[in-house]
Parts: C-alpha cells; structure tokens; sequence
C-alpha cells in the first residue's frame, strides 16, 4: 500500500525484548492523517539539578544505576550540565584477577552536534568527547530537554557475544529522577538463602527433532547436564550469590558455569566466569531457574527449549566421558 495510514497490521518489536528478529503484531500503532499530534511542553528552560537518580536499568547495563552528580562543567553553547557517578566502579577479571576502574558521564551531546542533540551515558566526558569528536556511548535519550529528568526514552545497546544482530533497545523501565538515589531504588538488598536443594543445578534442551540451528544444537551438547555449586567460592561471588560448575566431559574439555555478574546485572551460562555469555538473562532474582527469558550469544530468545531446573537434580545428572552416548539422543532430540 502507498499510504501508511491504510496499513492496520503493524509489527513491532516487543518492548523488554533484545531478539529483534521476531517482530510481532502491534495493535497499538496507528497513523492518522489530518489530525494534530500531542503538543509536548517545552523543557528547554528548565535548571538542571545537582544530583541525579539512575534506576531501574532492564537492558544489561546495571552498573549505570546509581547518584550522579554535577561535575561543575557546563557546556560552551547551551550551557547544559555535565554530571557523573558519584562512586567509582571497578570491574575484576574473573580469570585474571585485574582490576580496573569504569568511569561513567552523563552529558548532553547537542554541546558538540547539531545532529544528535541528546543526552549520553558515556566513558568519556565532556571534554573528551569534544577533543576526540567522539564518545564511548553505553546509552541515550534523543532530547533536547536541559534537565535529563524530564526525557522518557533512553536506548541501551546490546550486541551478542558474537557482535551480530546488535541493536539498540528502547528500556521502558529505566528512570531517571531529580535527587540523589534512595536506597530503595537499588538491587543490592536481595534476600536470599540456597538450602541443600541448591546442590545442584540443572541446565535441560527440550529440542524439536527437526530443529536445524546447528549452533543451538552444538550448545546443547556444551551446556546441558548438572552444575555443582561452588561452595568455597560462595561468598567470592557476584554480591554474594555463589556460582555453579559443570567439569569438563566428552562434549567440552573445560569446565562451564551458571553465573550472576553482578557489574552488569544478569545470569550467564558460558565456558569463563568473565562477561562474555554464550546465554544471558537479566533480571533481579538472586535464583537463575527463576530468570526470564533467555537469550543466546546471537540475542534470540531461547525459553522454547531451554531449562533450568533446581527440582530432582542431583550428582546423577553430572556428565562423564564415560555416560553421554546413551542420554545424546533422548535428551538432546538428536
């Protein structure tokens, strides 16, 4: 059809979502001709605050919440704020122990482009970015509004591990507020205790026999079978959650995890204990059978035929180079 608004059958991607390979229908859209669009009030005018809340962060990004506060640095055209976490964070290599410090910058980028006048959460600041003509950007808002509490869309970027597929995501949780952060508007206080039943963790493929995604059906046979809780490690863990290994078998020579990475906010199931998933789920449970949905390196979403199970999962189900031929096919679909 040549006009838009005669089209009634819009897809969209689903909000929340990082597959964005499976628009779905959205009853919500509409386009209309001859009528007047909402009339926005102007925030242009608006004082910027000494201190702000970034909270409730859903798209993989956690370590951006947090008080930011301003820095003192306005900007040379507008004279918009410059702002910045107001506790430094520092990232640990799981593998190699190094620690490192990520900065994070909240600015407005209109300063510096007429082309992209929008709020940044940035590695870099201000004045970097205009040295440099280019900024690190973790996310952002596209407005114009000279106080950032008053702009609703913020984007954050997610790629995969495989940087395929990568995307911006619109994350309608996230808000930013006037004031420092209460400490209601963290996720440090989880409460959490792991029983005996906690043991053992089960990662199950429930695969159609048909199913031809041979990465799916690679990472079945890498993945698939009981972790074992590290106990030792319990308290060395991401904000205290323990992690979970499975030894190395006929599938895979090294040892694989159940993990939180607590820095970024999400379970992963990978082959290291660093942020490089191979599946990813962000959520605020403390327990990953109870995380929703899941996603593979490729950002698609896997709840279809991925299972964690904590319910009847024991040392029977840790796999051996001596035990697979005989669960390969009934278990994996093959």
């Amino acid at each position: 059809r040549l006009s838009p608004q005669e089209c009634v059958e819009w897809k969209t991607v689903r909000d929340g979502t990082l597959d964005t390979s499976a628009p779905q229908l959205d009853t919500s859209l509409t386009i209309e001709t001859g009528v007047t669009c909402w009339d926005y009030p102007c925030y242009a005018t608006m004082t910027a605050p000494d201190a702000l809340c970034l909270a409730q962060n859903s798209v993989m990004h956690s370590f951006l919440e947090g008080t930011f506060v301003a820095t003192g640095v306005v900007g040379d055209t507008y004279g918009s704020a410059e702002y910045v976490r107001d506790e430094l964070l520092y990232y640990t290599d799981a593998e190699t122990d190094e620690t490192q410090p990520v900065h994070v910058y909240l600015f407005w980028y209109g300063e510096l482009s007429e082309q992209y006048p929008w709020w940044l959460l940035s590695a870099h600041n201000l004045s970097v970015a205009a040295q440099q003509n280019y900024s690190l950007v973790y996310g952002y808002s596209a407005c114009s509004a000279l106080n950032p509490a008053y702009c609703d869309s913020w984007n954050f970027y997610w790629s995969g591990e495989r940087e395929v597929s990568g995307s911006w995501h619109w994350d309608s949780r996230f808000m930013v507020s006037e004031g420092e952060c209460s400490e209601d508007d963290g996720d440090d206080s989880l409460d959490y205790t792991y029983g005996d039943n906690y043991t053992y963790i089960c990662v199950d493929f429930e695969i159609p026999e048909n199913y031809s995604d041979v990465t799916v059906l690679e990472y079945a046979d890498r993945f698939r079978g009981a972790y074992q809780i590290s106990v030792d490690d319990a308290d060395e863990g991401q904000n205290g959650i323990p992690f979970w290994t499975k030894p190395a078998n006929e599938y895979i020579a090294r040892e694989t995890y159940i993990f939180y990475d607590a820095f970024y906010g999400y379970w992963q199931i990978d082959e290291s204990l660093n942020a490089s998933a191979s599946f990813v789920c962000h959520s605020d449970t403390p327990y990953p059978e109870q995380c929703r949905p899941w996603y593979d390196e490729d950002t698609k979403a896997v709840d279809a035929y991925l299972r964690i199970r904590v319910a009847n999962c024991s040392e029977l189900d840790l796999l051996s180079s001596s035990s697979l031929s005989s669960q390969h096919s009934s278990n994996v679909g093959l």
